[in-house]
Formats: structure tokens, sequence, C-alpha cells
């Protein structure tokens, strides 16, 4: 994992939150915000506290050869939902490719300390430059399904800013 991530400039369309040491851009509408945590290279809480984003970055080369994008997205969604009860899938694995990134998610709903949360699991692989970044959005269910559009919108954000 990467340094925590570090807030941008940002304009009348949003928040700009860099993942250091990756060089991976997501922008948030305004009014989110930072959270610092050592659990994750960023984690950012959305204007009413409902909403958490939690991002883990790589480069491929990290994972090794024999290492896919695919496997990383399959054996983080398993450490997950091994961690929590009362398993639901909601949607099953999509998988989108455009512009020069392939867009894995699913949604699923799922027990923790006593609390039901909908976990909307993405993950952004730029096959070009190797960055993979791991997104996962967590909340108690009306406050994603409310979000949903927003969260969508963020993960279109989501680009590398450096390549070298």
């Amino acid at each position: 994992m990467g340094a925590c991530g570090k807030t941008a400039a940002g304009d009348e369309q949003g928040k700009v939150f860099v993942v250091s040491g990756y060089d991976i851009e997501i922008t948030c509408p305004s009014g989110w915000k930072q959270i610092d945590t050592p659990n994750f290279d960023l984690k950012c809480i959305n204007r009413n506290d409902t909403v958490n984003m939690n991002v883990f970055a790589f480069m491929q080369e990290e994972l090794g050869e024999d290492y896919s994008a695919e496997s990383l997205f399959t054996d983080q969604n398993q450490d997950l939902i091994a961690k929590r009860d009362n398993v639901m899938v909601l949607e099953e694995e999509t998988v989108t490719e455009s512009e020069g990134r392939v867009l894995y998610s699913t949604l699923f709903s799922a027990d923790r300390d006593g609390s039901t949360n909908i976990y909307y699991i993405n993950q952004v692989y730029f096959p070009n430059s190797g960055h993979i970044a791991y997104i996962l959005f967590n909340g108690i269910p009306s406050e994603i399904k409310r979000n949903r559009d927003t969260l969508d919108k963020i993960l279109m954000t989501v680009k590398v800013i450096s390549q070298g």
C-alpha cells in the first residue's frame, strides 16, 4: 500500500483526492472529506457521514506476472465477505471496458458488528499503465441506494495523473 491520499485543489464540480505513491486521482462531490487511517491508501466520507469510500491502490507489477487484476478483485471481495455475516449478493459481478480502463463492480449486503450495510465494491484497472484502484463504498442500505448515481459518477472520475 502507498501513502495516504492528499487533497488537491477542488473546484465547483467537486473535490479532488490523490492516492499518493500511485498517482491515482478521484473526484468526489464538494463536501466529501478525507479521513486519516492506516488501513487504506485513501478513505473519504460524504458530507452527511453516511457513505464511506475506502481505496486500496496497487500496481500490476506489485502483484506479479501470474496474478491478474481480475484475481485481485475476486480475492479482495472474498476476504471482505469472509469477515461479514448474512452475506447476500444484490448485483452479480460486472466487467465493463471503456476508454483504456476496465471497471469491475458488484454489490452485496452483509452484517458486521450487529449492523446491516451495503457494500458497493469496484475496481478500476488501467491495463496500459498497470494502475489499479480497488474502491469500496459502504453505508446503510438506504444511503447507498440514495447515493448510487453519485457513487457511479465518482467511479467515472478515477484516472491516472502520471505514468512515470
